[in-house]
């Protein structure tokens, strides 16, 4: 009776104690075969039950559901259920015997989607679903949950204490239900915003429709829509009005702090952005007491005894601070200098028209003790500097402060000076001394401009409308943030280099909006010559002007980073500037008389220029440098875990480098824009693949493993049970297939085809060049040039990660990139950058 019960793989009930017994009594072949099968697979000792896989498997995919982390095991669930199905559809004993296993692949089957009959799962030997076996094995694999439990966060009620007051309590509290009711079936962790705006929109349905049917008057139901009505048409909400209720503010505050909390973070963007491109439409520039003083003390062509511009007399009345002075209203200490000179040729003005008594003698405290034997030494001194011969520099500087020197200034020598807008130096106040002694009409008509343009007062300098916007856009640049101004960009760097082209005298008088131009003109893709920057080239030819001789540090700082952007050969000029530049910047920065006078910021600025050369600078940590300068907050960069190669298991080659977080920091410091995210991870991913590589062909694989790889990455699509030389090649093969089926399947949505057969031929093609390059070293041979060169450029990897970069940097995969990647000049340029790679590894003493 007991052989009844035999089964396929001649067991019985798949134990082999049972099956043992039976052996014993009867020699039953089926028995013995069973047994030693067990023997074999386990060697000395056998287990309780035999085969148990697919119970055991199903047990897995139960438990990983019930605990809801099933969706980072999807693969391998799915081949847990396509092999149950197959084994059900095959009626295999193993499943259809054990009613607990009959069941659960029943049960997971259905739940998963497979179309499986009742018929087709159980046997008539085993009625498990009607007649219950109370002998058979039940095995309680429900987890418990009791140390797990979750519940809806009520934070977002319970911090709002009018919803809790007595007034709404009127209405159905249900927060618990419409949270459940959404999180029972959107339960993923990246729909948790969808989960919260489900709760919290069905929750506030609930209670105003409760108040609008049960609790609220006419009056209160009237008030709160008016109250949306008048708040929401511009976007924003408007708190005004009077509300009938605290119960209708209640509703209407809890309602509008959400939608406040989401508009304000939006609006706060939008307003930013569009003032900032409001400065470029608009260049404000603030006017200056200082100036406006010296334009008002200038003399009526008609009149002595009148003002040329009395409309500036007027605004010096309408001005003065509280203080009594003259100046910037809110200004730091260390403008003081600046509020002193302001105040007193604002005094001088209104003394030389004999106006303003009282304001002159508002707090000012003007009556200085002063000799005749304390300024006629003083006169005689500044008489004898005026009849030295200086340099150019020094000549240019006195003609800039003209208004200081008086009659006894060589007015001929400073007219030399003047620009064609009839200005000295663009400078407003040196533009009306010289009006006031030579009465000359391009100076009157200059200032006449200005008043027409300010009102009744001037700038300090006019016109500066290129160098600010070029500033704007180095700023914006500077901070990583230009993405959201392409458009404000392209027109400042489109009138820019038309006015380079032109020769405007604007863009090269002076060397800071020469310098600026120039850089951000080349760096932004414009060829323009370097030829204006000549004049700057040497030491003594910056020193020797305006800006040179007053130390202007921010013309030196733009001159050293303009000197860096070589493109042609023959700027050798530019190299002389860089070193001159770099030297005075060190010795500026080292001295600590030049280094009192600087800001914290601009020393920081020579700090950075100095230590981070334009081309060996990250732009991204450029960027964050920027910021802390722009900022006083201390930023921190937070580490993240680059689990991708855990994943892919390339953590157990430990022959290999392990570079992920170099390969990941290196594009992500130069191509940061959010949308090239699929760029930079192709970048990293294909970076730590081809060092993982790199060393396996060069320090660990056999001849046999290498072939092996290479095979399996020409066969490409391998079946099960694929024979893999050493775990090292099916790893690599595994990491290798998964990541250029991900990068390719990418490609559809960036380019339209899959790129997967292109990137495993490139991919392929360098396997074959580490390969060769392995025979070389091995066998010792040497290549000629010719063929290392065919070789290298393969070899050097650029191939799968520039390949796959520019499919994920927008070009046209399907013919553009076929054609770029086959050209002369680009597998040219490929071998040029692995010939200077190793001379730059042989001279770091690593020759490979």
């Amino acid at each position: 009776m007991v052989m009844k019960y035999q089964r396929k793989n001649g067991s019985l009930f798949n134990s082999p104690s049972t099956t043992a017994a039976a052996l014993a009594h009867l020699q039953n072949d089926g028995c013995l075969h069973y047994l030693r099968s067990l023997l074999e697979k386990f060697v000395d000792a056998v287990p309780a039950t035999y085969p148990l896989d697919i119970y055991v498997h199903l047990f897995m995919v139960e438990t990983l559901q019930s605990l809801g982390i099933d969706r980072h095991f999807r693969t391998e669930i799915n081949r847990v259920l396509d092999e149950t199905y197959r084994f059900c559809q095959k009626g295999e004993e193993e499943i259809i015997l054990d009613p607990t296993t009959c069941a659960i692949s029943f049960h997971l089957l259905r739940v998963n989607g497979y179309d499986i009959p009742l018929a087709e799962t159980l046997n008539p030997r085993s009625k498990l679903l009607t007649q219950p076996n109370d002998n058979a094995l039940v095995c309680d694999h429900q987890p418990n949950h009791s140390c797990c439990s979750h519940s809806p966060s009520k934070s977002w009620v319970s911090s709002l204490p009018p919803l809790n007051t007595r007034e709404v309590r009127r209405c159905r509290q249900k927060q618990a239900f419409v949270y459940f009711s959404v999180a029972t079936n959107v339960f993923s962790p990246e729909l948790s915003d969808a989960r919260m705006k489900w709760a919290k929109s069905a929750y506030l349905t609930t209670v105003v429709d409760d108040f609008f049917d049960y609790g609220g008057s006419y009056e209160e139901l009237e008030n709160l829509v008016q109250l949306f009505e008048n708040s929401l048409p511009n976007g924003t909400l408007q708190f005004h009005g009077i509300f009938s209720t605290p119960q209708c503010w209640q509703l209407f505050s809890f309602s509008s702090d959400r939608m406040t909390t989401v508009l304000n973070d939006m609006q706060c963007f939008e307003r930013t952005k569009k003032r900032i491109k409001k400065m470029f439409d608009k260049i404000e520039l603030s006017v200056s007491s200082y100036d406006t003083a010296w334009v008002a003390m200038v003399l009526s062509p008609d009149s002595a005894q009148a003002p040329c511009f009395p409309q500036c007399i007027n605004w010096l009345l309408d001005n003065q601070l509280d203080d009594g002075s003259w100046g910037l209203p809110y200004r730091p200490s260390w403008l003081v200098k600046d509020a002193v000179s302001c105040t007193l040729a604002s005094v001088l003005a209104l003394k030389r028209w004999g106006t303003g008594e009282e304001h002159m003698n508002k707090d000012l405290n003007l009556n200085l003790p002063l000799r005749s034997t304390d300024i006629n030494p003083m006169l005689e001194r500044r008489h004898l500097e005026l009849k030295r011969d200086y340099s150019a520099g020094r000549k240019e500087y006195l003609a800039y402060v003209s208004e200081g020197i008086g009659k006894v200034q060589d007015w001929e020598m400073v007219m030399k000076y003047q620009r064609k807008n009839g200005s000295l130096f663009n400078s407003p106040s040196t533009t009306a001394a010289a009006l006031t002694h030579l009465h000359n009409a391009g100076c009157h008509h200059y200032l006449r401009s200005l008043l027409e343009k300010f009102g009744d007062a001037v700038p300090t300098i006019y016109p500066l409308d290129k160098y600010v916007h070029l500033f704007i856009l180095e700023t914006i640049e500077s901070l990583g943030i230009h993405r959201h101004f392409t458009e404000e960009i392209r027109s400042v760097l489109d009138e820019t280099y038309r006015c380079w082209l032109k020769l405007e005298e604007e863009m090269f008088v002076d060397p800071a909006t020469c310098a600026m131009a120039f850089r951000l003109l080349r760096v932004n893709g414009h060829d323009v010559p370097s030829d204006p920057l000549t004049q700057f080239a040497e030491e003594n030819q910056f020193f020797n002007s305006l800006k040179g001789y007053m130390k202007d540090i921010d013309a030196l700082l733009e001159l050293h980073r303009a000197s860096q952007i070589m493109v042609y050969l023959d700027e050798f000029f530019l190299e002389k500037q860089n070193l001159s530049t770099c030297h005075f910047l060190k010795q500026l920065f080292s001295s600590s008389i030049h280094s009192d006078r600087l800001s914290q910021n601009v020393g920081k600025q020579v700090e950075d220029a100095l230590q981070f050369p334009y081309h060996a600078s990250l732009e991204r940590l450029a960027h964050m440098r920027n910021m802390e300068l722009y900022r006083g907050d201390n930023i921190r960069i937070s580490k993240t875990s680059y689990w991708w190669v855990v994943e892919q298991r390339l953590d157990k080659l430990t022959f290999a480098k392990q570079k992920q977080v170099y390969s990941y920091f290196s594009v992500a410091a130069t191509l940061f824009p959010p949308e090239f995210s699929d760029a930079r991870m192709s970048w990293a991913k294909t970076s730590v693949l081809t060092t993982v590589g790199g060393d396996f062909f060069d320090l660990r694989g056999s001849d046999e493993e290498l072939l092996n790889l290479m095979e399996l990455l020409e066969k490409w699509d391998i079946q099960e049970g694929t024979k893999f030389f050493s775990e090292e090649v099916e790893i690599l093969f595994s990491a290798l297939h998964s990541t250029i089926c991900e990068l390719g399947e990418k490609t559809f949505t960036w380019q339209g085809p899959n790129a997967t057969s292109h990137i495993a031929e490139v991919w392929l093609n360098l396997l074959k060049s580490m390969f060769q390059e392995t025979q070389w070293l091995r066998n010792k041979s040497v290549p000629t040039m010719d063929e290392h060169m065919r070789n290298g450029y393969v070899s050097f990897t650029l191939g799968p990660i520039l390949s796959q970069l520019s499919i994920f940097w927008g070009l046209s995969y399907q013919r553009r990139l076929l054609e770029v990647l086959n050209t002369i000049l680009y597998i040219s340029l490929s071998a040029f950058v692995d010939v200077c790679s190793m001379i730059f590894e042989v001279l770091r003493g690593k020759p490979r």
